[in-house]
């Protein structure tokens, strides 16, 4: 887990310092960080079906909403950062995770 939160620290870094350096060309760049997200990967583990449901249920029990997020979710948050209203959010992280519990 350090390797993999080093890795986060550092492209929200890069966002932030991108992001300045590409004001005077009007490109934004943000950082949208993922929460567990319904995906083919939790097929393709190997396991069978009824351990595939309690993994998921066990990641939905450690966010606020008590779910997984879906793909479709996700999309909405990129396409709200790539339009014109979110103009003024540069070099920022947006966090969808559903709300996720750290314990």
């Amino acid at each position: 887990m350090a390797v993999y939160s080093t890795a986060k620290v550092g492209v929200r870094s890069f966002a932030r310092s991108f992001s300045a350096d590409l004001l005077d060309r009007n490109i934004k760049v943000n950082v949208l960080s993922l929460g567990t997200i319904e995906t083919p990967v939790f097929g393709k583990m190997g396991l069978p079906d009824e351990a595939v449901s309690q993994a998921k249920e066990q990641f939905a029990n450690l966010i606020s909403i008590k779910r997984i997020g879906q793909p479709k979710e996700m999309g909405k948050v990129a396409v709200f950062l790539a339009s014109e209203d979110s103009s003024f959010i540069r070099g920022e992280e947006i966090i969808a995770d559903g709300g996720v519990v750290n314990l």
